[in-house]
């Protein structure tokens, strides 16, 4: 994944939400997927239209299991 890939992802949506304000919360959550370990870190943001959560997993070897954008 590069940071060109990212960033058009996540232009459009980003843009709509306005100027980023801040992080509101964040935890850490752990699971299992296939038997296999995660930590997923899960931030809340405030922007200037609206609010929107990140949830990024990494398995134990560090590997990124899912990075997710929800607004």
């Amino acid at each position: 994944m590069t940071a060109e890939y990212l960033a058009e992802q996540f232009d459009g949506p980003l843009d709509a939400l306005g100027a980023y304000e801040g992080v509101t919360d964040s935890m850490f959550v752990h699971g299992q997927s296939n038997a296999r370990p995660y930590t997923c870190v899960v931030w809340d943001l405030a922007y200037e239209n609206g609010t929107a959560q990140i949830r990024a997993s990494y398995f134990e070897d560090g590997k990124l299991a899912a990075l997710l954008f929800m607004s």
